[in-house]
């Protein structure tokens, strides 16, 4: 109900308008409201791609003073990623909004460095811990998923102070090949040519992208014989060794199992398998 005033809201009014929302639902439930709003959990120009006039992009620590300010009892729960495969999915994702440059020069772009802090997880629990307090903060591996859905879930539902059950799972999307990728990319060129002759008209900017997507969705044929796509990511050094130096306190400080789920971690951490309650044999 909110996509297109988020679409036509910038910055902090946009994300104002998912939490009216949001703070509206929860009043007229007695029990807890779930929401799932990855919007609401990294800058919020983590998928900006198009050239368009300059609008005001908010922080993870003012988005937080947002979501506090009009849900002051929320509870918090972060789902993790290892730091490698979210930016490989973040770059697909962003080749299906625009964008035209390639994994290396949007590695090399100022843009990465914003998006790189919001993946530093313990910085990010710290922040919610410190406006919602530390019990109403749960983070889970989403590894875990694979590892162990029942533990996965149990941590989910735990969270969320529903009955631990068994929960039945299936995969309903998978990620694009790597010639759709490619191919898409450079379409992108084309996109934002027309979209820059045109004054940056939403409604044919809209109706391109539609378009567009359509064509791309039947990409799952290439995909059955191509395999995925798959980036091949190798984040810059400086990045790997900082992702070590925050997963690592998530180990030792958080509890949160992440060196054997394959997280980047510094060699002399040592954890139990079972500290996070999961069987990871």
């Amino acid at each position: 109900q909110t996509a297109d005033e988020y679409r036509t809201a910038f910055g902090k009014d946009a994300v104002t308008v998912i939490l009216a929302r949001m703070s509206e639902e929860v009043s007229r439930h007695d029990g807890p409201a779930l929401f799932s709003a990855e919007h609401l959990s990294m800058p919020s120009n983590w998928l900006e791609t198009r050239d368009v006039p300059a609008r005001q992009f908010l922080s993870r620590g003012e988005i937080t003073k947002l979501v506090k300010k009009h849900i002051p009892d929320a509870r918090i729960i972060m789902i993790v990623r290892r730091q490698e495969d979210w930016v490989s999915s973040w770059y697909q994702e962003r080749v299906k909004r625009y964008e035209t440059r390639s994994m290396r020069e949007l590695l090399a772009a100022p843009l990465f460095t914003d998006i790189l802090s919001s993946l530093h997880y313990a910085q990010t629990a710290d922040e919610y811990r410190t406006a919602f307090g530390k019990d109403a903060v749960t983070v889970i591996p989403l590894e875990l998923l694979r590892v162990s859905s029942d533990e996965f879930f149990g941590q989910l539902l735990g969270a969320i102070g529903i009955p631990n059950r068994v929960i039945e799972t299936k995969m309903i999307k998978s990620r694009q090949s790597g010639v759709a990728v490619g191919a898409r990319r450079h379409v992108n060129k084309l996109l934002k040519a027309v979209s820059r002759a045109t004054g940056h008209r939403p409604n044919i900017d809209d109706r391109l992208f539609i378009v567009t997507k359509r064509i791309f969705a039947y990409d799952w044929i290439i995909a059955r014989f191509l395999g995925p796509y798959s980036a091949g990511v190798r984040l810059p050094e400086t990045a790997r060794m900082s992702f070590a130096d925050d997963n690592s306190r998530m180990i030792t400080e958080y509890g949160i199992e992440l060196k054997q789920l394959g997280y980047i971690v510094h060699a002399e951490v040592r954890q139990d398998p079972l500290a996070s309650g999961g069987d990871l044999k």
